[in-house]
């Protein structure tokens, strides 16, 4: 790979302090000015290269905050040749292993798959990116401007991987229902009615003639039960999708945490489809009707309401309710969540009024293919709800290694928006990580994986360890019972009790201790010793 294929720069601005310079410092600075001039006198004297045109910058770089944090651009426009030249030299390898007559259908059968796999990468654009260029710069304190462009090219903005990610920019009417207490929203342009007939010209390309049978009766099936066929449904929504999870600011819910119990705000989800007409909207209702799963009708004033009248067993308040306004089908956990949205879309007073979003999304163009948002209370309820599930002894390595990784972050906020262009993906975001610079931040990240690999196989080991210590101090109780029987010329069946064995034991019976808490019973003769933890002697 070539020096321009990969480039990455750190700002300097990480390694700066805020502390005063010490004596030491200054002397260790005035060699390394000195050790600087004399280097420079010495390439001075030496024939200087003649410097090569310089190429034009890449047009993703041209957005990028060059002065920023940190910059990152990738070069990947031979990614996908590279990986084809690769499974041609694998497909060598293997009709080098099948020469026989007996494998020569073998053989087909592996051509066959290994050209579908290659048309189905060049077919769907999984490896159709140019490049991907991404910046990080500091903005205003802790705030932090993030570009990123995912580049391809024109040619390749047909390709289902691409029309799948987003559609083309518009007004986004779902983001007026989030409300004000939402901790984290998305609502992008996505379109289901691409994503099915993506996934029916698939089938009908890779799929095989079983396939596509077996495919086309499953739909036939649903389509039975839903009373109408799937691209009608698909055909009756429009591109926008909407999910949004909200806290509530003044209810709690309790949640049991072994033999305690947890304490957080109550959750809501609320879900949207953006649609032409009703059509799914009804047939849900339809269903319900059909089930006989009891509905409560109500109304806000302008919609109806209906909610399921189902009592779950679940510490969190879940009442289901659908409603259908004149382009929106919303689908919330509770009827409170529905009636607010239907509220705050009405008077505009909702999430998008807040002067947090306000402040993240000011640069946001009219016309958007996604906005996200994330706000400070979604990574307080996280951090706090991880701790109390590591609150135990069995976590008890875990849970510092995770405050270490989480510290700083309880405050951490994020907004942003994408745009689809005709050559690939535009995002811009302002995000605040908690006080935490980028690079600590991938030295956290690197930091937690060596975690997550190193941690459950140092619990396995310790856990392992501790077993065959109980293990083998339940063999030296047996041992003493046996020698005990043996001279006091005891039977199986005979009863033992700690005085008659400790004599046989270093330290005496009471020497005995599970690395893990538990006790032993020592069992008559012929029984073998029992740990409440760890069980008898296998």
């Amino acid at each position: 790979m070539a020096c321009e294929d990969i480039m990455l720069f750190i700002g300097m601005e990480f390694f700066k302090t805020r502390v005063q310079p010490t004596k030491g410092d200054l002397l260790m600075k005035q060699k390394a000015i000195a050790i600087f001039i004399t280097a420079g006198l010495f390439a001075g004297s030496l024939p200087t290269p003649v410097r090569a045109a310089e190429k034009p910058m890449h047009p993703s770089v041209e957005k990028l905050d060059l002065d920023g944090d940190m910059v990152l651009f990738l070069n990947t426009s031979t990614i996908e040749q590279r990986v084809l030249d690769y499974i041609d030299q694998m497909s060598t390898l293997m009709q080098s292993a099948l020469q026989s007559p007996s494998t020569q259908q073998d053989l087909q059968s592996v051509n066959e798959g290994i050209e579908k796999v290659k048309t189905a990468i060049g077919w769907s654009g999984l490896l159709s990116l140019e490049s991907y260029a991404m910046s990080m710069a500091p903005v205003d304190g802790t705030l932090n401007r993030i570009v990123s462009i995912a580049r391809h090219s024109e040619a390749d903005a047909a390709k289902p991987l691409w029309r799948l990610l987003a559609s083309e920019p518009k007004v986004l009417k779902g983001i007026d229902y989030i409300p004000r207490n939402a901790v984290y929203t998305g609502n992008s342009t996505t379109s289901l009615d691409g994503v099915w007939k993506v996934a029916n010209e698939a089938v009908s390309r890779f799929g095989g003639p079983e396939s596509a049978a077996a495919f086309n009766q499953q739909v036939a099936m649903a389509e039975m039960l839903l009373g109408t066929n799937i691209a009608a449904i698909t055909e009756s929504l429009d591109n926008e999708i909407l999910i949004s999870i909200q806290l509530s600011e003044d209810q709690q819910v309790v949640f049991p945490q072994g033999t305690n119990t947890a304490t957080f705000p109550e959750p809501s989800l609320l879900f949207g489809l953006q649609t032409k007409e009703p059509l799914l909207g009804n047939i849900l209702l339809q269903k319900l009707a059909q089930f006989q799963i009891p509905t409560i009708q109500t109304t806000n004033g302008v919609y109806t309401l209906h909610t399921l009248n189902l009592p779950l067993p679940s510490p969190v308040p879940v009442t289901p309710t659908l409603v259908m306004t004149e382009d929106y089908l919303l689908i919330g956990s509770t009827r409170e969540v529905i009636v607010e949205a239907l509220e705050v879309q009405a008077g505009k007073s909702g999430l998008v009024s807040t002067p947090l979003y306000q402040k993240l999304l000011a640069g946001a163009p009219e016309k958007t293919s996604g906005i996200e948002f994330l706000s400070p209370r979604f990574m307080e309820s996280y951090i706090a709800v991880v701790s109390k599930v590591l609150d135990t002894p069995e976590n008890a390595e875990m849970a510092p290694m995770m405050d270490m990784m989480l510290a700083g972050y309880e405050n951490m906020y994020a907004g942003g928006y994408s745009l689809k262009t005709p050559t690939g993906l535009f995002s811009e975001s302002y995000a605040d990580y908690g006080g935490a610079k980028p690079v600590e931040m991938v030295a956290s990240s690197y930091v937690g994986l060596l975690a997550a690999i190193g941690i459950p196989s140092f619990q396995k080991a310790r856990s392992n360890s501790q077993e065959k210590a109980c293990q083998n101090n339940r063999r030296i109780i047996e041992a003493a019972k046996e020698q005990w029987a043996i001279e006091n010329a005891q039977v199986d069946g005979a009863p033992v009790i700690e005085d008659n064995i400790s004599g046989y034991i270093k330290g005496g019976f009471s020497n005995m201790q599970c690395p893990k808490g538990g006790t032993y019973t020592i069992n008559p003769i012929g029984t073998a010793p029992e740990c409440s933890v760890h069980g008898t002697v296998r």
